[in-house]
């Protein structure tokens, strides 16, 4: 009746507010490494619907969200890498109701994969999984202007570097 689920490694920072404000990368791998987005060809991306409908969404996280700010976003054919701004939020909301990096997360996930489940049954593409995401997601924290400057750079870059294997 009971079974034991396997031990999973914690890969958030114990007793860190992620909700408070800050610059977060924020990095969202397909199910599989899959190329649910597209492919990499002569160094630039070319997207699927797919790829279209995600980086839509992406867009559309600071109009959910109002204390979320957006920076650079690059998508790739099996994940994504993107800078997350949470903003002050000036006392208009408690702590407890204060969206979290991972309720940004969840939301943009869920956005995509709805929205790429219409297109699917729009287009009546049966063979296509709309379950497109793995479970988790891996965050860094940005905690310095050089910091941040790197990470920018690596997101602008991660096309042209490209290497599947």
């Amino acid at each position: 009746m009971w079974r034991e689920l396997p031990y999973r490694k914690k890969i958030r920072l114990s007793n860190y507010d992620y909700s408070q404000p800050g610059y977060y990368f924020v990095t969202i791998c397909t199910k599989n490494k899959i190329h649910y987005f597209g492919e990499i060809e002569n160094r630039i991306m070319k997207l699927t619907k797919a790829g279209k409908i995600a980086i839509n969404c992406w867009h559309d996280i600071p109009a959910r969200f109002q204390n979320i700010g957006l920076d650079e976003f690059v998508i790739m054919p099996d994940h994504i890498h993107g800078i997350i701004i949470i903003e002050n939020h000036k006392g208009r909301q408690p702590s407890k109701s204060r969206p979290t990096l991972g309720d940004v997360i969840g939301s943009y996930k869920s956005l995509v994969v709805y929205n790429y489940s219409r297109f699917i049954k729009i287009n009546k593409l049966n063979n296509v999984n709309p379950y497109i995401w793995q479970k988790r997601f891996h965050d860094n924290i940005i905690r310095s202007k050089y910091a941040l400057n790197k990470i920018r750079k690596y997101i602008i870059n991660n096309p042209k570097n490209w290497n599947p294997m």
